[in-house]
């Protein structure tokens, strides 16, 4: 008896960490506390950070409208938002570059599988 309840609770596991693994994506990453990080791989694995003592900017279409906005992130990973960066720009609630209130973007290259002949 002892023995199929630890198989099952075994079995149990396996399917939730596949489940939990399949949730990760390349994308926005919320760590709960308000706090922001971009994962840049699909097991969550690596992300946008800057040298020690220094910041990172990318440019991120992560809604895929091909519409990139540029964002400022710490040597922790870490969104910077709402302030100016330690290298002197302003950044907005959602951590977008401004110039003067104005979300700074450029066009990004949006690759569609679907393909019209």
């Amino acid at each position: 008896m002892k023995k199929s309840v630890k198989v099952l609770f075994g079995a149990a596991m396996i399917s939730v960490l596949t489940a939990m693994t399949s949730l990760a994506a390349v994308g926005w990453v919320d760590n709960g506390d308000g706090r922001w990080w971009y994962s840049i791989k699909s097991n969550n694995s690596d992300w946008y950070r800057g040298e020690i003592g220094q910041v990172k900017w990318a440019w991120i279409d992560g809604n895929q409208d091909g519409i990139a906005e540029c964002y400022c992130f710490d040597d922790g990973g870490w969104l910077l938002m709402n302030r100016k960066t330690p290298d002197g720009y302003m950044v907005n609630a959602a951590g977008q570059w401004t110039v003067r209130g104005v979300v700074q973007t450029k066009s990004a290259y949006i690759h569609s599988s679907n393909s019209q002949d």
